[in-house]
């Protein structure tokens, strides 16, 4: 079971303590598109057995990503990712 929720003319809110991540330390929430699905539009899991994907394939499973919150105590950033697959076909 995947969560979808609708956002349009909606909000998002969360609360993080960063006061323990620093320098080398990520803290992150992010919004990708899952489950991942084949070209014939079936599901498929990665490679731990979920179905979880985003734009560097971590599970061998890519797609697009949109990080609201990459941060420590030193940095912030919002970041969005395309979904660059090195192994897809052109076009």
């Amino acid at each position: 079971m995947f969560y979808k929720p609708k956002l349009l003319g909606g909000s998002v809110e969360w609360d993080s303590d960063l006061s323990a991540a620093g320098c080398s330390c990520n803290e992150t929430v992010q919004l990708v598109s899952m489950p991942d699905v084949d070209i014939n539009g079936k599901s498929k899991p990665g490679m731990y057995g979920d179905y979880y994907c985003d734009a560097n394939g971590t599970s061998g499973n890519y797609c697009s990503e949109l990080d609201l919150m990459e941060a420590n105590t030193y940095a912030y950033q919002f970041t969005p990712h395309l979904c660059e697959n090195p192994n897809a076909p052109p076009g």
